[in-house]
Formats: C-alpha cells, sequence, structure tokens
C-alpha cells in the first residue's frame, strides 16, 4: 500500500514506539490520528511534528481499554477524515509481577490494557473497513509473548500475565487474518524486543548492559527500528496473518 495520503490510527502514539510509528507514517505521506489517555501536551507536539511534514493530524484522548471510549476513537476518526486505512494497535503497559503477586484486578488490568483494547479498537475499525473493501493493521505484540523472559535470571521477573496477553496478540492476529481476508483486509503483527523507550528512564545502567550483553547485537531497538518494521508491514501487498519479530537477533 502507498501511505501517501492515508489515513491512519495509532493508539498510545504520544510517546514511546507509538510516538515513532506515527512520524514514521507522516513521512510516508499519511495523515495520522494520534491516541493518548493522558498525555495531551506529548500528544499535541507529535501533532505539531506532522503537520510540518506537509500531512494532517489530529489528537483524540481515549482509553482503549475501555469499549465505549476505543468505539469513539475509531468513529471520530472516520467522522474527521471520512475513511481509516490503516490501524495500529500500539496502546499497551508492561508490568512485572510474579505469579504468587498477581491479583485478579492487576491481571485483567493487563489485559484490558494489552489486549482487549486491541480487539475494541480492531472490532470497530473492521466495521469500515468492510464497507470500503480494505484495510491493513498491524498490532504490536511483544518477544514476550513468544518465549516468555529469554534470560537465566527470568525466575527473578514475573511476566507471565504481560506474556499471556501479547501472546493472545499473535492468536489473534492469525485467526482474524484468515477471517477477514476475503475483504482485502491485512491484519500482521510485529514482536519487538527490548526498546530503549522513555518505559526505561530510571533503570540502572548496569542492568541496560547486563541486558544487552545477552542480546546477539548487544544493544536495544530504538522506537524507529520498530516503526520501520511497521511501516514495512503495511505497505506490503501480499503479507496477512504473519508476525515480525526485531529483537536483535534475541
Amino acid at each position: 500500500m502507498d501511505l501517501n495520503g492515508k489515513i491512519s490510527l495509532v493508539t498510545g502514539s504520544s510517546r514511546g514506539i507509538g510516538r515513532a510509528i506515527a512520524l514514521a507514517l507522516a513521512s510516508e505521506g499519511s495523515n495520522v490520528v494520534i491516541n493518548y489517555r493522558k498525555s495531551k501536551d506529548a500528544a499535541e507536539e507529535v501533532v505539531k511534528r506532522i503537520k510540518s511534514m506537509g500531512v494532517e493530524a489530529i489528537a483524540i484522548q481515549a482509553d482503549v481499554s475501555k469499549y465505549e471510549q476505543a468505539v469513539m476513537l475509531v468513529d471520530e476518526t472516520v467522522k474527521h477524515f471520512g475513511r481509516i486505512d490503516a490501524l495500529v494497535n500500539n496502546a499497551g503497559v508492561f508490568k512485572a509481577h510474579k505469579i504468587d503477586e498477581i491479583t485478579p484486578e492487576i491481571w485483567h488490568e493487563m489485559m484490558d490494557l494489552n489486549l482487549n483494547s486491541m480487539f475494541y479498537c480492531t472490532q470497530r475499525a473492521i466495521k469500515y473497513m468492510k464497507e470500503q473493501k480494505f484495510g491493513k493493521i498491524v498490532n504490536v505484540s511483544s518477544y514476550y509473548g513468544l518465549y516468555g523472559y529469554p534470560f537465566e535470571w527470568a525466575h527473578e521477573i514475573g511476566i507471565t500475565h504481560y506474556a499471556t496477553a501479547k501472546a493472545g496478540m499473535i492468536g489473534f492476529t492469525k485467526a482474524l487474518a484468515k477471517e477477514v481476508a476475503p475483504y482485502n483486509i491485512y491484519v500482521n503483527v510485529i514482536l519487538p524486543g527490548h526498546t530503549l523507550t522513555e518505559g526505561w528512564s530510571g533503570t540502572p545502567e548496569s542492568l541496560i548492559k547486563k541486558i544487552s550483553g545477552r542480546i546477539p547485537l548487544r544493544r536495544f531497538a530504538t522506537p524507529e527500528e520498530i516503526a520501520q518494521g511497521v511501516i514495512f508491514m503495511l505497505k506490503d501487498d501480499f503479507m496477512t496473518g504473519e508476525k515480525l519479530i526485531i529483537a536483535g537477533g534475541l
């Protein structure tokens, strides 16, 4: 798909990987809807940068872990631009809890923010994409969704709930891609490894070096490198139901 002039919605795009994806889309000529939950100033700054590239952008506040707000986000996108060509389900959160620390509330929060938000936005977007007889969807999962924590100190890190949600995104992608292929709708999933976003701020440099030392390329990814993987999947016209791992050889 030529992204020039297309309409793209990126959830959780005021910072981190989502921000990098939004900016990469704009650099390809796509108009972009920036979604944020709390960071209004950051979202407006992304909008400003995108408009400086000569394309259109708006920011919409919505907590996509809530069904009604996710539906509103997609509806407002179509109301403003008249269509939705690409949806990138990037919104999510990482929190570590060992299995005996995971309460039902923590479990459901992790599913809502990572897995259910993808379902809510995708279901609504599919409605419009079927009418258009075209659409591209990329879900941002995680390397953890395939392999859990990849290092020998995995017993020190509790991510069972996070890995479960991210694994669910992979299964969702593979099944949905087959269901909507007759409507010319493509669904793929990207699996980033360790990526140096704001979420790592405050992390001891010794831990960053320890993790980097176990990655074959000996460093974290940048958000921009993950964004280029998303752009690749959106532009390709014969890939659907596939996963792309960007993890430095991990």
